[in-house]
């Protein structure tokens, strides 16, 4: 066959589409033209990588079995050190491991889950398909998704679920009449809540409640209850009790074991403080008791040998043998600081707003690894009781107005935050709004 110069130009063209075919069909993802940027397949520290997988693990080595440094969330830009000589199998997957850095932190991620690109400007476009159409590009329906029925919150002391994922998308739960909710917390199924309901918010005992979320009715479980708590590791739900024995008030701690609930063990008897009367009402004192259901303290600890307890007057914590009952009291060290999980933690600074005269209060996301802080949210409003959601990636919180006060409380609402985003949004804006919590179980 003669060969000529436009035989060549063919035939080098379709060497190139096939060269082109191989190359995608090797990394098993397909084309994305709607991002026209340049993709390689980068040797050593000459380019940029966008995570394509939500929660993905940043590894100290490059192994399954290393030590996760922290997650990385779907869309993050990171810079490329290294990459592995090696190509590897994981399950059905099989591409290199990566050495990247990100926010200081030098570390390892599979390369199946990154998208590599040439320059930081490429990879800011790759970055956007992720993070503006998965979240920005319609962030009320991220927030929908994630929030309906999975965030819980008390107002004026009734129980409330939010169904719709929106601002005052939430249905009030038909818990016991003429009850207060003091404090609520989730059982291992996804259709029961307990709650300690008081006749008055300033009751020391009510009673302990098991409610369930699909006929809206509630089961009387133990009487006298001040404040409960659970350990679902174990099964088992622990409870103070204030009582009167002849002249002594005392604390009374005891453990119901869900497995037989009949089945309650006393485990220990404390002796009140005296109550310091205080000639001012403390509105902070009482809100922040309001919040979070009590200025008592109840965890059991990791092992279920121990109980932390402190009493709502006290400022020292017993520490109570499951045992034998015996305890000791000891001091536990005060922080301001939110934990989201192993890498990152939330804390608030303030400063002053002089043109207004009124403090600024922000909340400051730190990374534990490089110290790297970054700046959530600004805001007049003080926030406290952080709780995440199930993936981490959604906080909610309450935050109150130290201007505003009604019947000795300050305003309170109820707020979530995309970690991912830091979008900022309300989900309660009644001012008698608290104790956000998220359910692990009630998920779409």
């Amino acid at each position: 066959m003669k060969i000529t110069f436009k035989n060549t130009i063919i035939f080098s063209l379709l060497f190139f589409l096939f060269t082109v075919l191989n190359y995608n069909c090797k990394q098993g993802k397909k084309a994305d033209n709607r991002f026209p940027v340049e993709t390689i397949d980068v040797k050593n520290n000459n380019g940029y990588a966008v995570v394509n997988e939500d929660r993905l693990r940043f590894r100290a080595d490059n192994n399954i079995h290393s030590k996760t440094l922290r997650y990385l969330d779907k869309g993050t830009i990171v810079t490329i050190v290294d990459k592995d000589e090696n190509r590897v199998r994981i399950g059905e997957l099989e591409d290199y491991w990566y050495n990247i850095e990100y926010e200081g932190i030098n570390g390892w991620v599979f390369g199946y889950y990154l998208d590599i690109f040439t320059s930081y400007e490429n990879a800011k476009t790759g970055s956007r398909k992720y993070i503006e159409q998965s979240l920005l590009q319609d962030a009320t329906d991220f927030y929908e998704e994630e929030i309906k029925n999975n965030l819980f919150y008390i107002s004026n002391g009734k129980l409330f679920q939010n169904t719709t994922g929106r601002v005052n998308g939430a249905n009030e739960l038909k818990t016991e009449s003429g009850s207060i909710i003091s404090n609520y917390f989730f059982s291992n199924s996804v259709n029961f809540i307990y709650y300690v309901g008081k006749k008055s918010i300033n009751d020391l005992n009510g009673n302990l409640y098991l409610f369930n979320i699909k006929n809206q009715s509630s089961a009387l479980l133990k009487k006298e209850i001040s404040y409960a708590d659970i350990n679902l590791e174990n099964n088992i739900i622990i409870t103070v009790s204030a009582y009167k024995v002849k002249k002594n008030k005392l604390w009374i701690i005891n453990l119901i074991y869900l497995n037989n609930q009949n089945e309650i063990k006393e485990v220990s008897r404390i002796e009140q403080a005296i109550k310091i009367e205080k000639n001012e009402p403390d509105i902070f004192s009482k809100t922040l008791e309001r919040e979070k259901g009590s200025l008592c303290y109840l965890k059991l600890d990791d092992k279920a040998t121990f109980i932390y307890f402190k009493p709502p007057e006290e400022l020292l914590y017993y520490l109570i043998s499951i045992h034998d009952g015996k305890y000791i009291q000891i001091e536990q060290p005060q922080s301001n600081i939110y934990n989201i999980d192993t890498s990152r933690y939330i804390n608030i600074k303030s400063k002053e707003d002089e043109k207004n005269n009124r403090a600024i209060y922000s909340i400051v996301m730190t990374d534990k690894f490089s110290g790297v802080e970054k700046e959530i949210v600004e805001s007049p409003l003080y926030p406290i009781n952080f709780t995440t959601s199930r993936h981490n990636n959604l906080l909610a919180i309450s935050m109150i107005d130290i201007t505003k006060n009604e019947n000795e409380y300050y305003n309170s609402s109820v707020y979530v935050i995309s970690l991912p985003t830091n979008s900022f949004i309300a989900i309660s804006l009644d001012g008698v709004s608290y104790q956000p919590k998220w359910s692990n179980s009630l998920l779409n």
